[in-house]
């Protein structure tokens, strides 16, 4: 029988007394790609937040690979094989595009103990940051600091610096939100050529995104899990277009 990629039982989040997130469960299997689908406020990034160790679960408990997460801090959750990007980005705006990797890929390694490390010396990670930007297709904009660069340029960097952790399990936050049309094509031919070895979670608010994406789908709403299921059966569930469409 195969592990899943990530179990998530029971999972609530009280913020104030109030649900952010509640009773939870979903299972992901690995090399899937599982949309989450729902309106503003319906739990999606505070789910993406318990998942990634950015603080704890009021109830219940988190499984990657198998191992309890639960109470583990997001960096073990990085060793274990997960990575994430944010809704809001969250990048060195001074700092190249390189040296943003290279910083991404030292959360691997021992240098983020050693404040007295020369990073120029550690030319392994400068060409792998270096190949991290060719396949989102920025090496050329490797010198430009991330200040002069567009907001599209800056969402695949941010890719960039998650896929530059070797992730088995990969969480995307919006990946595609306040990007033109080309941008948007750009960032999805990007998301469909990573391999299958790599699970993808995303959240999303373009249903023809999710249908293009997802093997699976969950739609929340008020934290909770409303619907769940293939692509056929979420399109064709009435509660999603209750939810989701409005009508």
């Amino acid at each position: 029988m195969t592990t899943p990629a990530l179990e998530v039982k029971g999972l609530d989040r009280f913020f104030g007394g109030l649900p952010a997130v509640k009773d939870v469960t979903m299972t992901v299997q690995p090399g899937e790609r599982r949309l989450l689908l729902g309106p503003n406020g319906a739990g999606k990034t505070t789910l993406f937040n318990l998942i990634a160790g950015d603080f704890p679960p009021t109830q219940g408990a988190i499984r990657i690979f198998g191992q309890d997460v639960t109470r583990k801090s997001p960096n073990q959750r990085t060793h274990l094989g997960m990575a994430r990007t944010y809704q809001i980005i969250t990048l060195f705006a001074k700092n190249t595009l390189l040296h943003n990797v290279v910083i991404s890929l030292m959360g691997l390694t021992d240098l983020r103990f050693n404040p007295f490390s020369d990073l120029r010396r550690q030319t392994k990670l400068w060409d792998e940051a270096q190949r991290m930007l060719g396949l989102v297709g920025l090496s050329h904009l490797a010198e430009r600091t991330v200040s002069e660069t567009s907001y599209g340029e800056r969402r695949r960097l941010e890719i960039a610096m998650a896929l530059a952790q070797k992730p088995k399990l990969l969480l995307l936050d919006e990946p595609l939100a306040g990007l033109s049309a080309d941008e948007r094509v750009d960032v999805q031919r990007l998301l469909q050529s990573i391999p299958r070895d790599v699970t993808i979670i995303m959240i999303e608010h373009d249903m023809d995104v999710a249908l293009a994406f997802a093997d699976f789908i969950t739609v929340m709403q008020r934290g909770q899990v409303v619907v769940e299921g293939t692509r056929a059966e979420v399109v064709a569930d009435p509660k999603t277009k209750e939810v989701y469409l409005g009508h």
